[in-house]
């Protein structure tokens, strides 16, 4: 099992590194973070999550809550940010100096403790990152829920 996990991920980073390469440098980032965030969300990788999500993050939640990232934190340790599936399609990337803003759709399939579990929820999604130093960190997301077949 472990072995097609990694090459399922080796084939989304190589797609990824192929984007990356037609992409103004911080863009690509952007990018680049988008879709570790992604891959870690989906392995519930919360070290990784621990390092893209800012201290003072906040989530206006599909769930029509808003949080912070302890409460994002604890949501994704706990099965109620889980998916067997997550496909995320960004539309537009804007930057206003150390600020990039991210905004596209997303479809997931929720499972364990999940709203929704076993459905194809489709939803919108704005994304804020603020650069600090060389670095960026998400401070901002919101997801409104458009769809849930």
């Amino acid at each position: 099992m472990k072995f097609f996990k990694n090459l399922i991920l080796a084939g989304v980073l190589a797609g990824t590194a192929l984007t990356l390469a037609a992409q103004p440098p911080k863009e690509a980032e952007i990018i680049g973070l988008e879709q570790q965030e992604k891959e870690a969300i989906l392995w519930q990788d919360t070290a990784t999550m621990e390092k893209l999500w800012d201290t003072d993050l906040v989530v206006n939640s599909p769930t029509n809550n808003v949080v912070d990232k302890a409460g994002g934190m604890y949501a994704l340790r706990n099965g109620f940010i889980h998916y067997s599936y997550y496909e995320k399609k960004i539309e537009k990337i804007m930057f206003y100096g150390d600020v990039g803003i991210v905004m596209g759709q997303e479809t997931v399939i929720p499972v364990g403790l999940a709203p929704n579990v076993g459905k194809t929820v489709k939803r919108r999604f704005t994304n804020i990152w603020r650069q600090k130093g060389s670095s960026w960190t998400l401070v901002a997301r919101q997801a409104t829920n458009i769809s849930i077949e």
